[in-house]
């Protein structure tokens, strides 16, 4: 067991000079507490005997220590001086006791501190391929539940040496006291523990158990907290309500199971403790005549240790009940170091000036059984101009545009940049000069004018104003009732869809890319929000000279696009523009006018109404 905790603890950066420490003011404590309770043998002997600290040292070995410890300081240790060193003593026992659990405390929080920010670092570190198969509900429940958990094990099992310490030191006391009455008391104590080490096994069982039932619901509550619009639309609500009971009283089983286990080893430590020293109590007084006194200084070091050994079991138990959060946070960063993203130096990305190429290009899922997501994709992307990819669901475009950004690394093929290998440019540099707009807007909980900043750099209010007029989001942005310094809620919860669409856009904008890429940018807007997008990438156009990309299941997307690929199953159909597509693409057409013909129409409007607009966009 000391093997096992010691590799999770340099696993998990819970220090040794911590564990050193704590077990040194545990040692002290008990040491002084021995001390004190020591005392009272002389005490008592002062007392009984009715003779002079002299005469007992002329016929003691510990009373002449006494009485030359005391002439140091100018004492003579009678009963008054004898009290006060008994009571000095337990005041140090008490000091080092404070400074132990102070320590504790310490060391817990700036345990669990260290691992939630080195398990966010490693999380932030690592590969696609490792976020596509993590749930985030089981991530965020082990550096919650499972971390408090796992921290409790560890500290758990340093108590637990720090107990058997206490019990180590009583017990070379007690030898020297009496050697046959302490050795059947600790025998007890082995008997004690070996009858009752089967509740401790079955901790283990339980303790995985519960892990298993937090890692569930946390996954569960998380999924439908985001759902929840979707559960109202459907009238699932009761059905949700069953699954969530029936989640939690899996757990609430399990935490019962494991909390007899506890109860169990609780009340069953001190009756059999006890039991062995009322025996050991009878026969040395009945049996081996052992000195009143002695017995009776040996009965009050049981029943002080009786706790102590109790708690040395008990944490024993949690640190096996709770081993299962030390080795699920334990696999997590293992996983994740083994997942790291790979940041290699090359040369410097300015942005497009060619083309970026794909020559047959091949990506397939590790997960997926290797059906290929991509099938040998040879398309080109001008530089300086509006692409559009379009193509129904799972045509690959996501997966496409995930190898710009090298998100993703192609199974077979090539990616370059002005006939440069993606491969070769600084992974750095070329996302710096990337920016990315999703699907569904993740806004932050900032103001507009930190969020359109975020990942700018140090950038002044001027150029976020200026990036918010370009996304047409200035206007909404002006009109709130704080401006640029409104707090916009959770997921940007005060904006609307297209709102924070275009919020989404400035921030991108903010960072001067010289690639921006829009995935599917328009798809959850009405007719209103997509042309404000629309006039926003045609000024976009017109006053930069970034490389767009537009991603899009709808061609009515496309339209403001210099460029146009379609894609189905993984592979380019064909390409070209919106005219020479319209004419000669059959899915193309029928999907543009079935989709949306009036937006198309109206859309149509839009783009041409812009593209001759004067320059200053007025």
């Amino acid at each position: 067991m000391v093997r096992k905790f010691l590799e999770h603890a340099d696993l998990l950066g819970f220090r040794r000079r911590w564990i050193a420490l704590i077990l040194v003011l545990q040692f002290a404590s008990v040491l002084f507490e021995g001390i004190g309770i020591g005392m009272f043998l002389p005490i008592l002997e002062l007392i009984t005997s009715g003779r002079e600290p002299a005469d007992l040292a002329a016929d003691s070995a510990l009373w002449r220590l006494l009485v030359d410890a005391f002439q140091v300081i100018g004492l003579e240790p009678t009963l008054g001086p004898l009290l006060g060193a008994a009571f000095l003593a337990f005041l140090l026992r008490q000091a080092f006791m404070a400074a132990k659990l102070l320590s504790l405390n310490t060391v817990k929080f700036t345990f669990m501190r260290d691992v939630r920010r080195q398990a966010f670092g490693k999380f932030l570190a690592a590969d696609l391929s490792f976020h596509d198969r993590v749930s985030p509900g089981e991530f965020t429940n082990e550096l919650t539940t499972e971390l408090t958990n796992a921290t409790g094990a560890l500290i758990a099992y340093v108590n637990y040496v720090g107990q058997l310490t206490v019990c180590a030191v009583y017990g070379v006391g007690l030898f020297v006291l009496a050697p046959t009455m302490t050795l059947a008391t600790f025998a007890i104590f082995g008997v004690t523990a070996l009858l009752l080490s089967g509740l401790i096994r079955k901790s283990r069982a339980a303790g995985k158990q519960v892990t298993a039932a937090n890692q569930s619901l946390s996954k569960f509550l998380l999924e439908r907290i985001r759902s929840i619009r979707l559960i109202r639309l459907s009238a699932m609500e009761r059905a949700e309500r069953e699954a969530v009971a029936d989640l939690t009283d899996r757990q609430c089983d399990r935490l019962i199971h494991l909390s007899k286990i506890s109860t169990l080893l609780y009340v069953a430590v001190e009756p059999l403790i006890l039991l062995g020293g009322f025996v050991v109590f009878y026969l040395s007084i009945e049996r081996l005549g052992v000195p009143t006194e002695r017995v009776m200084l040996l009965f009050v070091a049981i029943l002080r240790l009786l706790p102590v050994v109790k708690e040395a079991m008990i944490r024993r138990q949690v640190f096996v009940g709770s081993s299962a959060s030390v080795q699920t946070i334990h696999k997590r960063l293992l996983e994740m170091d083994r997942a790291p993203e790979i940041f290699s130096a090359g040369r410097a990305f300015d942005g497009v000036r060619d083309a970026i190429r794909f020559e047959d290009v091949r990506f397939a899922f590790a997960k997926s059984g290797g059906a290929q997501a991509l099938s040998g994709v040879s398309a080109e992307i001008p530089g300086g101009a509006i692409t559009a990819i379009v193509g129904p669901s799972g045509a690959g475009k996501s997966t496409l545009i995930d190898l710009l950004p090298r998100l993703r690394q192609p199974t077979a093929g090539r990616v370059a940049i002005d006939g440069v290998p993606i491969e070769a440019y600084d992974l750095r540099a070329l996302r710096d000069r990337i920016a990315f707009v999703s699907q569904f807007a993740t806004v932050l909980d900032m103001t507009a004018a930190e969020y359109i900043a975020y990942g700018a750099g140090p950038i002044g209010r001027a150029e976020v104003e200026a990036a918010a007029r370009l996304a047409n989001a200035a206007d909404f942005i002006e009109a709130l009732p704080n401006g640029y310094d409104e707090p916009l809620g959770e997921a940007g919860g005060r904006l609307s869809g297209g709102q924070r669409q275009r919020l989404d856009l400035a921030r991108a904008l903010a960072r001067k890319a010289a690639l921006i890429v829009l995935d599917e940018p328009t798809s959850n807007l009405d007719a209103g929000a997509e042309r404000a997008i629309v006039s926003a990438l045609e000024r976009i156009r017109r006053e930069t000279a970034a490389t767009i990309v537009i991603v899009a299941h709808r061609p009515s997307a496309a339209l403001v696009a210099d460029h146009i690929l379609i894609l189905r199953d993984g592979a380019v159909a064909d390409a070209g523009g919106h005219e020479s597509l319209l004419a000669r693409d059959a899915w193309y057409r029928e999907t543009l006018h079935a989709v949306a013909p009036h937006s198309a129409a109206a859309l149509g409007a839009t783009s041409s109404a812009v593209s001759s607009a004067a320059p200053d966009g007025s």
